[in-house]
């Protein structure tokens, strides 16, 4: 479902009530991104040239959803989650990738010439770049001092996405932009700088020239630190004039200009090759900004040193710091997690909770939001604060990743929501009140929400460290938690589960968790052997309970009907098992002699024969049918009669998978109590049989055939799994 809310769009997870009236929706897995600051040349790219003072929300036509957000000079880059990326603002360098000439977008224009597959962006003051998923660096725009890492001898704009070819063979891990440098590391900690020179900042020992100040010696590819040489790195950082970078072992180096006086051992007010700075505990984090370095320690705390100017330092004063000293305030309670600096400005991530201080962009000269130069702050107004001051985003919205540019900011924000239903706490909103509009759902979450799975009258909920929490009704022990509880209104940590959980699924009264290496958990009501623990188990199992029976069988993905399960194999095969009515499980279980399929349980996962050498990439399972998709976007469904005549053979059931004819390549499927949908490759949705409630979309009473609804470029479905 795609719901239109605010200026943006997100796409919602929906679990349909059986009985039709208890509808609960979450979001899953889903980023909004947020922009804020100067809007000159378009740069938040929000369809404006206003200046905002407060967070934003961006809308676009992307291909897919936002992943991530990077501010440059006055330009920004945004990352979709299907690897494309797009870009907004001025435009006279070339840096935001489009061919077409144009001096500067408000609206976010997917960049040219890159592959489908990139991870990861940065942007610069002028300049920009993109790692693929194999470690290929692109990079385009100014090229002056060789920023680029192209060569001597190409133009000094290339307005387009271009490989850098001096890296082949070299896969690329993370890329920082400066003013005009830039620095990257490879997959093995190694550290290369390119482009220009000054002060020192590419880190290869530049001389001085006869009035003192540091020669301008451009690198016009990438070249090894080797003052780095054997040190891996893992963290690294470019600000105007200086660098930094992290080892493995949590030292933190410097590089560059002035500003690191004092911070090691050697005199002179410049250090052009990497120094480690000694005043520092075990360091992850690092961030540079015009003059200014920032770094979060393994503990969460924020240190800063350097220009002061403007209050960016966030210690209460604008004095210089010549030292790391540590910013108190917010973060001597909640550990500091990200940190971005921007020329004079600062913001850092923690408790969920952004942060921002320093230059606010006018000096308070600015009476309206929309005239003022500044506000990158995101405080409501463009004054100076020189003490971390919390930005509002509204309640239960955590921050995941923040940039900052010259003097624009953005922020990803994960978010779930729940609404419908509230009895016995499903929504896990703290309260019984059901809820017609979705509700932000927060919780003492280890770590942020990556994923939400509704089933009967329960919630699951997944984190991005990999823990899993329930809400809801717990009469089969299906919240997982073992203190013989009826019910939570507050989602409860599940015990016993592994912390390297990366799948969760909810059925109507059982539960289900994967973890990163493909081991599968199931808990829950067990009366039909839907849990897959064997024939001898009790029919409640309270507890997440290892399916010893998949020893040494990756599971890739599963889904929980009302009684039964499937699971899909690293390799493709598929399993099913629990309760057989109507021949939900595939295994061609016979009829009775009143015509109706017999109830054959199966105790432990069993391979449906019928669909071996055929390579299954997408599952669900409804209440009593279930299907799936292969890698040819073939759909193959059986179970009970809302298949009728979606296949060639005779007859109201389908007890073993069967082909369904009449559908383009299909990308994703999904199953109601009754009825079933499909995401063919070309964003189509196509629905089918009972139209209950008007579940199906179509306006009709039933339907035996897929047909197509009104929506186009579809791109999420998730009537799934329980659909209770």
């Amino acid at each position: 479902m795609v719901v239109k809310q605010g200026s943006f769009i997100r796409v919602l997870a929906c679990e349909e009530n059986e009985l039709g009236s208890n509808v609960v929706e979450g979001v899953k897995d889903r980023k909004i991104v947020a922009l804020w600051g100067n809007g000159d040349y378009g740069r938040l790219g929000l369809g404006s040239l206003e200046s905002k003072w407060r967070p934003a929300f961006v809308s676009g036509l992307w291909d897919g959803c936002l992943k991530d957000v990077a501010c440059g000079g006055a330009h920004t880059l945004f990352l979709t989650d299907n690897g494309s990326v797009y870009a907004a603002g001025l435009n006279d360098h070339g840096q935001l990738g489009v061919p077409d000439g144009i001096d500067y977008t408000i609206d976010p224009l997917e960049v040219s010439g890159l592959p489908k597959n990139i991870v990861k962006i940065s942007a610069g003051y002028y300049h920009s770049s993109a790692i693929t998923e194999s470690g290929e660096l692109y990079t385009w725009g100014k090229n002056t001092s060789g920023q680029l890492g192209l060569g001597r001898k190409v133009a000094k704009v290339i307005p387009v996405p271009s490989k850098v070819e001096f890296l082949n063979g070299v896969p690329i891990k993370m890329a920082a932009l400066g003013s005009d440098h830039s620095i990257a590391v490879t997959e093995t900690g190694e550290v290369l700088s390119w482009g220009g020179g000054e002060s020192g900042r590419l880190g290869h020992g530049h001389k001085s020239s006869l009035l003192g100040f540091l020669s301008s010696s451009s690198e016009y590819t990438p070249r090894l630190i080797k003052e780095l040489e054997g040190v891996k790195v893992r963290s690294i950082a470019a600000g105007m004039l200086h660098s930094a970078c992290i080892d493995e072992n949590g030292s933190v180096y410097v590089f560059g200009e002035k500003t690191v006086k004092k911070l090691v051992s050697r005199e002179g007010s410049t250090v052009s090759t990497p120094s480690k700075v000694g005043d520092l505990p075990f360091s992850e984090e690092v961030a540079c900004g015009a003059h200014h370095t920032c770094v979060i320690t393994r503990g969460g705390e924020l240190y800063t040193w350097g220009s002061n100017e403007n209050g960016c330092l966030g210690t209460g004063d604008i004095h210089t710091v010549y030292v790391p000293e540590r910013v108190g305030g917010p973060f001597q309670r909640h550990p500091v997690c990200k940190v971005s600096c921007g020329w004079k400005h600062t913001a850092a991530i923690s408790d969920g909770n952004v942060y921002t201080w320093g230059w606010g962009g006018a000096m308070g000269t600015f009476y309206e939001e929309e005239h003022s130069s500044g506000g990158q702050l995101g405080l409501g107004d463009d004054v100076d604060y020189v003490e971390p001051t919390m930005v509002n985003f509204g309640e239960n919205v955590k921050a995941v990743q923040i940039s900052c540019g010259f003097n624009h900011t953005g922020a990803d924000r994960k978010i779930a929501a729940l609404w419908g239903n509230g009895d016995y706490g499903r929504l896990g909103l703290g309260s019984l009140e059901s809820k017609w509009r979705p509700a932000f759902v927060s919780g003492l979450w280890d770590g942020c929400l990556k994923d939400v799975a509704c089933g009967g009258a329960h919630t699951l909920f997944l984190t991005d460290n990999g823990s899993v929490y329930a809400a809801g009704l717990n009469d089969h022990g299906q919240l997982g938690v073992p203190d013989g509880i009826d019910y939570t209104i507050d989602p409860l940590e599940v015990s016993g589960l592994p912390k390297n959980i990366v799948k969760i699924s909810a059925g109507y009264y059982h539960s289900s968790a994967i973890t990163e290496s493909g081991e599968l958990y199931t808990w829950g009501k067990n009366t039909s052997g839907q849990l897959g623990l064997g024939r001898k188990v009790a029919k409640v199992i309270p507890v997440p309970s290892k399916v010893e029976f998949l020893n040494g069988v990756p599971i890739k993905m599963a889904a929980l009907g009302s009684d039964h399960s499937i699971a899909v194999t690293e390799t493709g095969e598929v399993l099913s098992w629990g309760g057989g009515e109507s021949g939900r499980l595939g295994h061609g279980h016979k009829s009775s002699l009143l015509g109706f399929l017999s109830s054959s349980s199966e105790y432990t996962p069993r391979l449906i024969k019928e669909l071996e050498g055929v390579k299954v990439r997408s599952i669900a399972a409804g209440m009593l049918h279930s299907a799936c998709i292969d890698e040819n976007g073939s759909v193959y469904v059986f179970g009970e009669k809302t298949v009728k005549k979606l296949v060639s053979r005779e007859g109201s059931t389908v007890s073993t998978p069967s082909k369904i004819g009449e559908l383009p390549f299909s990308e994703e499927v999904a199953c109601g109590a009754h009825h079933t949908c499909v995401i063919t490759r070309g964003g189509e949705l196509y629905t089918w049989g009972s139209n209950e409630n008007g579940c199906l979309g179509t306006g009709k009473s039933w339907r035996t055939i897929p047909e197509a609804s009104c929506l186009q470029g579809v791109m999420w479905l998730e009537a799934y799994s329980s659909h209770f």
